[in-house]
C-alpha cells in the first residue's frame, strides 16, 4: 500500500517593506514606480488601478527579498522564491486587468518578450533581485503554485 504523501511544511519570514534609515534613500514603492515609467504598455492605467499595481509588485518584492524555507532535501529555497515572485508579478498583471501571457512581442529595438517578463525584469532589477536570464523555466514552475486550501 502506497504512503500517504506528507504535507511540506513552509516558513515564510516578515514581507513589511524596508524603510531606509535615510530619508533621502528610495523606499520600495518608489523604485517600482520608476521600473514602471519605463513600460509603454503600463502608461495608460488610470491612477487607483496603477496603485494596486504598484503595492502588488512592492509585495512581492518583500516576499522575494524575505526568503521561505521550504524544508525539502533537493528543492532550492531561492529558486522556489523566485518562482514565487514571477507567480506575484502575474497576479498583479491579473488585478491591473493587464493579460500576462507568455507571448512574444516584436518592438521596436528587435527585443521580443513578453509584459510579464518584462515588468518583473524591470522590478527586480531597480529594487535590486537577481533573476536568471531565461525565465520560462520559473514560470512554468510558478504556474503550478496553488494559494489558500488545496482543492482535492
Amino acid at each position: 500500500m502506497p504512503r500517504k504523501p506528507s504535507r511540506t511544511r513552509i516558513k515564510i519570514g516578515d514581507a513589511s517593506p524596508i524603510h531606509p534609515p535615510n530619508r533621502q534613500t528610495a523606499t520600495d514603492s518608489d523604485r517600482v514606480r520608476h521600473a514602471l515609467v519605463d513600460i509603454d504598455d503600463l502608461a495608460c492605467l488610470p491612477p487607483t488601478v496603477r496603485e494596486t499595481l504598484v503595492d502588488d509588485l512592492v509585495r512581492a518584492v518583500g516576499y522575494e527579498r524575505t526568503g521561505l524555507d521550504i524544508r525539502k532535501r533537493g528543492v532550492s529555497n531561492n529558486a522556489v522564491a523566485k518562482s514565487i515572485y514571477i507567480h506575484d508579478v502575474r497576479r498583479a498583471l491579473g488585478r491591473a486587468g493587464l493579460n500576462a501571457t507568455r507571448w512574444r512581442k516584436w518592438y521596436d529595438g528587435g527585443e521580443s518578450e513578453s509584459l510579464l517578463y518584462r515588468l518583473a525584469r524591470e522590478v527586480a532589477e531597480t529594487c535590486g533581485i537577481n533573476l536568471p536570464r531565461e525565465l520560462k523555466h520559473l514560470d512554468r514552475a510558478s504556474t503550478a503554485i496553488q494559494h489558500g486550501p488545496s482543492q482535492g
